[in-house]
């Protein structure tokens, strides 16, 4: 299993498309995501996974694990939107006995909100797994963001993976020292185990951006502001004819949302 959020190169239609148009259809499926009611949300989150399976060669397999890790966030939502959900409360009953009772509006909030929070992940996955963090930033330069924030937004992709690897080295320190906080079904050690990981992630944190940015400074970085001269680029980011492809169902999403809604 690959780090979640982590740029995996290939030669996939995905991997190929512009950054911003992934972007555009990314924001077009969010808002459609956000809008239309039941039976879509999980419609789309299935969706979503056979379309990332299918254009970018990515196996549902490799980010199963988040899926996962956002299965009891699901379930405490759709418990807690249909016990505390507005009338009507409809009862549940086992052999004829009344068990509990539950709102039908509030489980239909809590099924739609659920779906939609695991889609939103699944489809962000998607974008950071095929998008290479450098053509993310050099994109938005293009478009016209300033260089220091465009590569901002770039450098953000990268460092949650790296924050991501320095968590598995941790962990795998603690389990060599034969703590039995990781990796424990206990919750109460769980917890305690989070507290140990806390310190020593945040301190390798900071020291990683200490390093990067005294060595963005030695190769550089702020000179062309500085001297007032254009920066070079030495890789090209542009639109081909699957940008095109791209924003056609990126419109073809929001015109179906609007049509299905005004209905």
């Amino acid at each position: 299993m690959k780090m979640l959020y982590q740029f995996s190169a290939s030669e996939s239609f995905l991997h190929k498309v512009d950054p911003r148009s992934k972007m555009l259809f990314l924001i077009a499926f969010l808002v459609a995501l956000w809008l239309l009611p039941l039976p879509y949300p999980p419609l789309m989150a299935v969706g979503m996974v056979i379309l990332i399976w299918i254009t970018a060669g990515i196996k549902p397999t490799e980010y199963m694990f988040f899926v996962l890790l956002m299965s009891p966030i699901m379930v405490a939502v759709i418990i807690i939107q249909a016990v505390t959900g507005g009338a009507p409360f409809q009862p549940i009953t086992l052999f004829g006995t009344r068990l509990f009772s539950v709102s039908a509006g509030g489980l239909d909030t809590g099924i739609r909100v659920a779906f939609r929070l695991v889609a939103m992940g699944i489809a962000f996955l998607g974008f950071s797994m095929t998008t290479d963090p450098f053509h993310w930033g050099m994109s938005l330069y293009r478009t016209g963001l300033p260089y220091k924030a465009a590569f901002m937004f770039g450098f953000a992709m990268r460092f949650f993976p790296l924050l991501q690897e320095e968590l598995s080295i941790i962990g795998n320190a603690l389990k060599a020292r034969a703590s039995d906080t990781i990796g424990t079904s206990n919750p109460v050690k769980r917890i305690r185990g989070i507290g140990q990981l806390v310190i020593p992630l945040g301190l390798s944190a900071m020291g990683r951006s200490q390093t990067i940015a005294l060595a963005m400074e030695l190769r550089g970085y702020s000179i062309p502001e500085e001297m007032g001269t254009k920066r070079t680029l030495y890789r090209k980011v542009g639109f081909s004819g699957r940008d095109v492809l791209v924003w056609a169902a990126a419109l073809a999403v929001l015109a179906g949302t609007f049509i299905k809604i005004m209905a």
